[in-house]
C-alpha cells in the first residue's frame, strides 16, 4: 500500500480525529474541555494527543486501562485501513501544560 500525500493525510486526520472526538465525548463527563492535538510525527505516523480534565483522565483509562486499550486499538485499526500509523496519548491539561512546545 502507497503511502499518502500531503492532502490525504489532512484528510485521513480529520476523519481519524471525528472518530476519535465522537467516541471519547460519550465516555467523559467533561467533553467541552477535551481537546485532540495531532501531529504527523514521521512520514505517515500520527500521534494523537488527548488532553482532558485529571477526573475524566481517569475515567477514560479506567483502573486497567481497558476503555483506553480498546480505542486505541480502534483507532489503529482505522488508520491503518487509510495507510497510516496512529498513535494515542492521553494527558491531562496540566501533563500537556507540562511538555516542551513542538
Amino acid at each position: 500500500q502507497k503511502r499518502p500525500g500531503a492532502d490525504e493525510i489532512q484528510a485521513i486526520i480529520l476523519r481519524l480525529k471525528n472518530f476519535l472526538e465522537f467516541v471519547v465525548v460519550n465516555l467523559i463527563d467533561e467533553p467541552g474541555l477535551a481537546r485532540i492535538k495531532v501531529r504527523e510525527i514521521a512520514p505517515a505516523v500520527l500521534r494523537f494527543r488527548l488532553v482532558l480534565v485529571k477526573r475524566d483522565v481517569a475515567l477514560l483509562i479506567g483502573m486497567q486501562g481497558h476503555t483506553a486499550s480498546a480505542i486505541r486499538s480502534v483507532l489503529k485499526a482505522a488508520a491503518g485501513i487509510h495507510g497510516v500509523n496512529a498513535l494515542l496519548e492521553i494527558l491531562s491539561h496540566e501533563e500537556d501544560a507540562a511538555l516542551p512546545p513542538e
